[in-house]
């Protein structure tokens, strides 16, 4: 984690900082065995992993995919309404959320294009009362996260949103409405 932190603080670009993060929480989180375990995949899935982080845009009503690992190309800034599924409750709720077998929620919705996710993991951006937006850690293989997994998730997190404050991240957004954001970064 102090590789990741320390890497996340030399960028200048809000987005490459929260890449970094993303690529240590879909590395080092979650039980990385449970795709082996009967029940665990159903026929046709493989085990892989998936996070990105979901930015508030107020003045939209929606929220934007940045930083995203494992996410289809077609869906590079995807935007959701401020409302939709899991995301939604845990923006609304400023509240963290794990969901070992994502098949047991009613309520979850698959907003992944490319496969269903079978376990899920969520956590709010949080800077001074306010809800920026969150980061999302998601693997096919259910029972890949527990309650365990919170904390460090909420720890990043909560970097996350200080880098994101720190390094322009509202600027950063600001393109949003013309179209113009920075490359996406695909360097680790």
């Amino acid at each position: 984690m102090a590789t990741a932190f320390t890497e996340s603080v030399s960028t200048t670009n809000p987005e490459t900082a929260l890449t970094t993060l993303g690529h240590f929480i879909c590395d080092h989180l979650g039980d990385k065995s449970a795709g082996g375990c009967p029940g665990s995949l159903k026929p046709g899935e493989t085990d892989f992993t998936i996070s990105g982080y979901f930015i508030v845009r107020p003045e939209y009503n929606d929220m934007i995919l940045i930083s995203e690992i494992g996410w289809p190309e077609e869906q590079h800034r995807l935007t959701i309404e401020t409302g939709e599924g899991r995301p939604g409750w845990v923006v609304d709720n400023a509240a963290p959320m794990v969901l070992p077998n994502t098949d047991d929620d009613a309520t979850f919705t698959q907003i992944l294009s490319s496969a269903r996710m079978g376990s899920s993991m969520y956590a709010p951006l949080m800077w001074q009362g306010s809800v920026l937006g969150l980061v999302t850690l998601a693997s096919q293989a259910r029972y890949s996260y527990s309650n365990d997994d919170l904390p460090l998730l909420q720890l990043v997190a909560a970097h996350a949103a200080s880098m994101w404050v720190s390094l322009g991240g509202k600027e950063f957004l600001s393109g949003a409405a013309t179209g113009q954001f920075l490359p996406k970064d695909r360097n680790r």
